[in-house]
């Protein structure tokens, strides 16, 4: 498994190749125990001024125990690149081209998706029946359970009746 200077020393270089260092000291690193599909996600902050003050890179614990290293650092790039591609060309699409550029200039294959093994590892959503028409009732996270107990109207894609919970 990489270490943390192994990420710091990622990120730099990701910024360094991309030719906007002055990025790579407002990027924080965390370790998320929660993420079990995705290995990790990178988000740029912007100021009422339209400036980047802040930028945060999330990794996978579960994945990252995982992966190979040569997945882990791909991580790393994927998701700093990321910010980069937001901080300088703003929102674009999130795997479109400018982001690819990004990763080749960093060395690495623009891959969208990791192959890591994800068998044995728990996701804690919690799921609740809504009442359609259809026989079972509908599977809902509790998310879209909360708003429609608050009043917002959503429909069964098969059925189209109204969800009730």
């Amino acid at each position: 498994m990489i270490t943390d200077a192994d990420v710091v020393a990622a990120v730099q270089l990701a910024c360094d190749a991309n030719n906007i260092s002055e990025l790579f000291p407002l990027i924080q690193i965390e370790w998320n125990s929660r993420f079990t599909r995705r290995m990790g996600d990178g988000v740029l902050y912007r100021g009422p001024d339209g400036k980047p003050y802040k930028a945060r890179i999330r990794l996978s614990i579960p994945l990252f125990q995982r992966a190979t290293e040569s997945e882990q650092l791909n991580t790393v790039y994927h998701e700093a690149c990321h910010i980069i591609t937001f901080a300088k060309f703003g929102r674009v699409q999130a795997h479109g081209w400018q982001w690819k550029s990004c990763m080749l200039r960093c060395g690495e294959t623009p891959k969208r998706c990791h192959n890591v093994d994800r068998s044995g590892l728990l996701r804690r959503t919690q799921y609740y029946t809504a009442v359609c028409n259809c026989e079972n009732g509908l599977q809902i996270s509790k998310i879209i359970y909360n708003r429609i107990k608050q009043g917002v109207k959503y429909r069964c894609r098969t059925c189209k009746a109204q969800l009730v919970v």
